[in-house]
């Protein structure tokens, strides 16, 4: 029980610090391609118009980045499951 709260945290650190790195540069990243689109239950974030992934937090147990994509917006760099059966 106690390893599973470790890595909850980690992911939480993980992803708290992704967050806080795609807002604080986001006036950097938008003359780069980059935009963060708010979603009623997520952000979107895509480079170059192209998906890259989505931070979905509302109606689940806890947020997750799914699909996580490569640049070119197209290879899955995640796995489907449990999100698509």
């Amino acid at each position: 029980m106690r390893d599973l709260m470790t890595v909850q945290r980690a992911v939480s650190i993980l992803a708290a610090s992704i967050l806080m790195t795609l807002f604080t540069t986001r006036a950097q990243a938008a003359e780069q391609g980059v935009q963060i689109t708010r979603l009623k239950d997520r952000l979107r974030v895509e480079i170059d118009g192209r998906l890259f992934t989505e931070y979905r937090f509302a109606n689940v147990p806890r947020p997750f980045f799914y699909p996580v994509n490569w640049l070119d917006g197209e290879t899955g760099m995640t796995r489907n499951y449990p999100m698509v059966e």
